[in-house]
């Protein structure tokens, strides 16, 4: 009887100490969450009703009608929900409830994007460095809502994807995928994109992604932004891409990347370029093609030899 008493002191001892531990951690959440609410955070992120529940085994923190500033931008959110595990901290899922309205101070636009479902999600190992970061959402619509509501694009599914580079110490990989899109100012019906891109020796801890230092360090490893593919495709439409791109010591864009199209350059009215429109957009084949190589050199972007436009030093 006595050992039996002793164990259920320990098993008391045990769940006390955990209860203290989880609230004690439900603290520390709703402390750092207090930060982003404070008049000097940016983005200030503040919320008409939080809550923190879930115990014993997560932390689940709802956020009604969220208010983010950033700048001039201002977002209203209907619900943000947000779950991680006790066990599992480096790994986050969130949810929100459609729409988010959003607003411009400087130029007064105001948007509202409305969906059916919209979920993020990210993990981090236990040195704090990426190993997925995902957001997914269906059935969107994207309307301007200044005076009346106009709806401007919708698509079925838009996912993107920042994913570990597997059998690589360093480096991510990048996925995007719209499906079934309409552009509705721009008449474009039957969208798809897909976009395949890779950071080679990246450093994948997120402690250190602080601009500009971190593209810094990424240019002094040699990394490279491959562009394994970018497929875009619509009625009468279609355009590819595919190269390489890095920085020099300068922070200046360097490399190369190939474009093929059809039903794409028409919309520029090629004919209006004179001469000069071969050396911009190529020369269609017989299936009405066009293929033009993009360089960077330095920062200053060119088509064959024409010079478009100069990007800036990125660090």
């Amino acid at each position: 009887m006595t050992k039996f008493k002793f164990l259920i002191a320990i098993v008391l001892i045990v769940v006390v100490a955990y209860t203290g531990a989880w609230f004690f951690g439900a603290n520390q959440i709703s402390t750092e969450l207090d930060k982003f609410a404070s008049a000097n955070a940016q983005p200030q992120i503040s919320c008409d009703e939080r809550s923190i529940s879930g115990f014993p085994f997560r932390y689940d923190v709802t956020c009604k009608n969220a208010n983010i500033i950033d700048g001039d931008d201002q977002y209203l959110v209907q619900e943000i929900k947000a779950t991680v595990r006790v066990y599992s901290p480096t790994h986050i899922i969130a949810f929100a409830q459609s729409p988010i309205n959003s607003r411009n101070e400087f130029t007064g636009s105001e948007r509202e994007l409305d969906f059916t479902s919209l979920q993020l999600s990210a993990r981090l190992n236990w040195s704090l460095e990426l190993e997925r970061v995902s957001a997914i959402a269906d059935n969107l619509k994207w309307s301007d809502t200044l005076i009346t509501p106009i709806e401007l694009a919708n698509a079925k599914n838009v996912e993107a994807h920042l994913i570990a580079t597997q059998d690589a110490e360093t480096g991510v990989q990048a996925f995007f995928r719209v499906s079934e899109a309409n552009l509705i100012e721009l008449n474009t019906q039957k969208a798809n994109l897909a976009v395949e891109l890779e950071a080679t020796n990246l450093d994948r801890n997120v402690t250190n992604w602080q601009y500009p230092n971190m593209l810094r360090q990424w240019q002094s490893q040699q990394g490279e932004l491959v562009v394994h593919g970018l497929e875009f495709s619509a009625t009468d439409m279609r355009f590819t891409a595919n190269g390489k791109l890095n920085l020099d010591a300068a922070g200046q864009l360097n490399g190369q990347v190939t474009t093929q199209s059809k039903g794409l350059v028409e919309l520029f009215d090629p004919e209006a370029y004179g001469i000069l429109a071969p050396t911009i957009f190529g020369v269609a084949n017989d299936e009405g093609e066009y293929k033009s190589l993009w360089q960077a050199n330095a920062g200053t972007v060119s088509i064959g030899v024409a010079p478009l436009f100069f990007v800036p030093a990125l660090f």
